[in-house]
């Protein structure tokens, strides 16, 4: 209910940029499928909307221009196409930041799990 309320708040006064930090974490499905459709109408709308998030299938689908970032250093900006010209966007960070994977079959190696 928090998250509800914090987004109608943002709403009310129908600013013309939204500023929103992960706006579907810890919504139910219901309410994250209408906070995507009400973005997606904003947007159609004419609201500028600066998005943070980690689900990078709601960049794919809403923004315009995206900027990867990694430990406060921004790797890759510019319009979703160019970005993702040669695969998803989830390819293009992967790529840009990596994976863990190193660390993860290390501790399996310890562990005797791989």
């Amino acid at each position: 209910m928090r998250r509800r309320t914090a987004l109608a708040g943002a709403l009310i006064h129908d600013p013309p940029v939204l500023i929103l930090d992960e706006p579907t974490e810890g919504l139910d499905p219901p309410t994250a499928a209408l906070v995507r459709e009400l973005l997606g109408a904003l947007a159609e709308r004419g609201k500028a909307i600066l998005l943070a998030t980690h689900r990078l299938e709601i960049a794919e689908r809403f923004c315009h221009r995206v900027g990867v970032m990694d430990r406060g250093k921004l790797l890759a900006v510019g319009p979703m196409e160019e970005l993702a010209a040669e695969g998803s966007l989830e390819e293009l960070f992967l790529k840009l930041v990596g994976t863990d994977g190193d660390v993860i079959l290390a501790y399996l190696e310890a562990e005797g799990g791989a």
